[in-house]
């Protein structure tokens, strides 16, 4: 198990090197935006419309200290939680075999998928997480059923809770499982001790909602954020896709995650009740997930995780008479061709919006030529005008003129203040130049979105 390790620190090394090689994208500079509430007020002020769960925003925060304001701190946190995801089948070792979970960890570590999401400053990782740490404390529960195990299992719920809206779709697998599988046999020691496991979840959940108690009734917000929210997961809101997308996607960047799937559903007739449990968890998740019409495709990292356990287990019960030899060849093939399908999204075609999990992000041609305007003195004037803003307020964050203009407020006649103009290319079209460019360059900025013309006056580069 020593080498269990060794995955660890690559699962690391993969998801840290050249952290910065992709453009921060608009979900990235938005909560970016949200840190900066946090260092101005104090707290963190959550909206249940607009954003998740406060947990994360906090964990940034602190980044941010320790760091400094950079896109590392940024996304730092993003590549600890996905460096102790692919660790966390060391939590079930009392579940599954070690075998399993030699097979399970360099699985986690090279998930396409929890690769490139482990880059990303969004809640998914740390989601992920907190998922499979709440699936183990249940099954701890359920094992030991006690007030000591039901602490532990409301304080981690707590968090799990306080990241994001979505806890509900794992939360309703894991009750069908314990109704399918288990024949409810939890819920009665469940009850008995739900005073404990709602106390512990509680603490964390005020202390977070309400910012320290700034916001006295903020935790009445969490519950108003599952209307919204559900309305909002039948609404597709430009990001409607068919309900076979997730399989698909599974299909096209995540094949070994796939076959998982197929073969723990093939093998769990042999399997021993947890790897069942787990392939239920994951598949069930899956289809949940697939029934809703709103789809982004970071949500695989929500059921990836247990698609991954319940085939190593498949797998490991396979090879359990074979040699260790074919055990360490299984897993060689498994991990390079997984690596492989990495390598693309998160490493040398990181804008290619042909990939499915390179999604809405934002092209390196903008973000090379935002470094042109980021390298100016912190007081050149600068004026903005663009459906799509983000990510230039990120990028333009220290600057202490910018104006930023709606396009139905654009003027025809440019303002003569500004050194350098960054405009949506449509609007450029009636645009009154009084003055001669030194320089006009047309990028893309992300997918959907109209180009942007940047355009530099006398003093700019």
């Amino acid at each position: 198990m020593r080498f269990v390790w060794v995955w660890g620190l690559v699962a690391f090394l993969i998801r840290l090197l050249n952290l910065e090689v992709r453009a921060a994208h608009h979900d990235e500079a938005c909560n970016s935006w949200f840190v900066d509430r946090i260092f101005e007020n104090g707290y963190f002020s959550y909206d249940p419309g607009n954003f998740h769960g406060p947990l994360y925003f906090y964990l940034l925060a602190a980044a941010r200290f320790l760091f400094s304001d950079t896109l590392f701190s940024l996304r730092i946190v993003s590549v600890l939680a996905g460096t102790l995801l692919a660790l966390s089948p060391l939590l079930f070792r009392r579940f599954l075999s070690n075998q399993a979970i030699l097979i399970a960890v360099p699985m986690l570590a090279l998930s396409p998928g929890l690769v490139v999401y482990s880059r990303d400053a969004i809640h998914e990782i740390l989601f992920a997480l907190l998922s499979v740490c709440a699936v183990w404390r249940f099954w701890v529960f359920r094992e030991s059923p006690n007030r000591k195990t039901a602490l532990w299992l409301g304080l981690v719920a707590g968090l799990w809770m306080s990241t994001k809206e979505t806890f509900v779709v794992l939360g309703l697998a894991l009750l069908l499982a314990e109704l399918l599988l288990h024949k409810g046999r939890t819920l009665r020691p469940l009850l008995k001790n739900l005073h404990w496991v709602l106390l512990a979840a509680f603490v964390p959940m005020l202390i977070l909602f309400t910012g320290g108690f700034h916001e006295p009734l903020g935790l009445l917000k969490f519950f108003q954020a599952f209307v919204i929210w559900g309305k909002r997961s039948m609404v597709p809101e430009g990001n409607g896709k068919p309900i076979f997308y997730f399989l698909r996607t599974l299909l096209q960047a995540e094949t070994i995650v796939f076959l998982f799937l197929l073969v723990a559903w093939r093998k769990k007739e042999g399997a021993k009740a947890y790897s069942r449990e787990l392939w239920f968890l994951g598949a069930m998740s899956l289809l949940i997930y697939s029934m809703m019409n709103y789809k982004m495709p970071w949500c695989v990292v929500a059921f990836i995780p247990f698609l991954i356990l319940a085939g190593s287990s498949s797998i490991a019960i396979w090879l359990e008479r074979k040699s260790r030899g074919l055990l360490v060849a299984c897993v060689a093939s498994l991990g390079v061709f997984s690596f492989i399908q990495a390598l693309a999204p998160a490493f040398t075609h990181v804008d290619d919006d042909t990939h499915p999990y390179v999604y809405a992000q934002t092209y390196s041609e903008f973000a090379a030529e935002v470094k042109n305007v980021v390298a100016l003195p912190i007081e050149t004037p600068m004026y903005v005008a663009s459906t799509t803003t983000w990510p230039l307020p990120y990028y333009l964050r220290r600057f202490q003129q910018v104006s930023y203009v709606a396009p139905s407020n654009t003027p025809q006649t440019l303002p003569e203040t500004a050194t350098v103009l960054m405009i949506d290319e449509p609007l450029m079209k009636n645009m009154i130049f009084k003055r001669t460019p030194i320089r006009q360059v047309s990028v893309k900025v992300r997918p959907w979105a109209p180009r942007m013309v940047f355009t530099y006056f006398q003093g700019s580069p």
